[in-house]
């Protein structure tokens, strides 16, 4: 768990931050799927910075360090092996009921969508970045976000390793 002499304050913090982010996604959720449509982009955004800060917590969690980096494939890889092997079967439970929705956009995309935590991380992991300066591109990168559900399995782990950060929120 967290190194003797660290920091425990930054921890809390760093949650509730991470918990911002979770509400507003969560709030724009609970509009229609046409307002959800014009601003997906954005959802997007505040989606892969969510997950950055959730795994961010796991990490501080794990090792009493504050870590840096936005991919989010290398903080998965940060992850003890015993929390990959969480988080995975956290969001195997989470994303299961979208499964006949990835296949109708397998069939529209002509492609398949890896199902599993570690696949969609490694092609979603360059996300954040991909996202919040795809303007900056002659020709946009296509690239695929299947992570949307990502913050919730994340969240879900934060509070299995701190259930005392529920009283702080």
């Amino acid at each position: 768990m967290v190194e003797p002499g660290a920091d425990v304050t930054e921890l809390p913090d760093m949650f509730l931050h991470a918990e911002t982010f979770y509400r507003a996604i969560d709030i724009i959720h609970r509009h229609d799927r046409a307002v959800v449509a014009q601003i997906s982009l954005p959802l997007m955004v505040l989606t892969a910075f969510a997950s950055e800060l959730y795994f961010k917590c796991i990490i501080f969690v794990e090792t009493g360090k504050l870590t840096k980096g936005h991919y989010l494939y290398d903080l998965f890889q940060k992850l003890s092996p015993k929390s990959q092997r969480r988080l995975s079967e956290l969001w195997d439970r989470v994303t299961a009921p979208r499964e006949e929705t990835l296949r109708k956009v397998e069939k529209d995309l002509g492609r398949t969508i890896p199902r599993d935590l570690r696949g969609n991380l490694i092609e979603g992991s360059k996300s954040f970045e991909d996202l919040r300066y795809l303007y900056e591109r002659e020709k946009p990168k296509k690239f695929l976000f299947n992570l949307g559900d990502l913050p919730r399995p994340l969240r879900m782990l934060v509070l299995e390793l701190k259930p005392d950060l529920v009283a702080r929120k």
